[in-house]
């Protein structure tokens, strides 16, 4: 945040805390609520610049992480899966709609890991720059870093 670019990071960490937000990502509870035998997982922030073909910036980015090597099988999570294409389904969409002449269009969803329910009660860390209490965050849908998310 000490960079001639420290207007623009800002804007990204208001942008990313926004969308957690508005997500219905996480609630915030009294580090008493949490039971003993748990504790709130750290978090931090992960910086990166999209450029396009030419090398001109898009944007900045900001995430909001979990730091996954804290959480505990069997307490922080049970299972761990992406919910991706795979390429023989890739490539048979492409075969059908080369066979029928159909038109193939790609969108990108904005945030869209923090769509996903998780089944597990999460406890972290409020984000650095954001911290509104002693509280801790309770997490009601998944972010980037958890055993439980998808690695990108």
């Amino acid at each position: 945040m000490c960079s001639i670019n420290k207007s623009f990071w800002f804007q990204a960490l208001v942008t990313e805390r926004r969308a957690l937000f508005e997500n219905g990502t996480f609630g915030l509870v009294s580090k008493l609520d949490i039971p003993p035998s748990r504790k709130a997982l750290a978090t931090k922030w992960v910086f990166a610049i999209k450029r396009d073909i030419t090398g001109s910036i898009i944007k900045f980015k900001a995430r909001w992480i979990a730091r996954d090597d804290l959480q505990k099988k069997g307490i922080d999570y049970c299972e761990t899966f992406a919910l991706v294409i795979s390429f023989p389904s890739l490539r048979i969409i492409l075969i059908i709609a080369a066979k029928y002449n159909l038109k193939i269009r790609q969108f990108d969803v904005i945030s869209a890991f923090l769509n996903s329910l998780i089944d597990m009660i999460v406890y972290l860390q409020q984000p650095d720059g954001f911290t509104l209490d002693t509280r801790v965050c309770i997490l009601h849908k998944s972010i980037y870093g958890l055993c439980q998310a998808v690695k990108s």
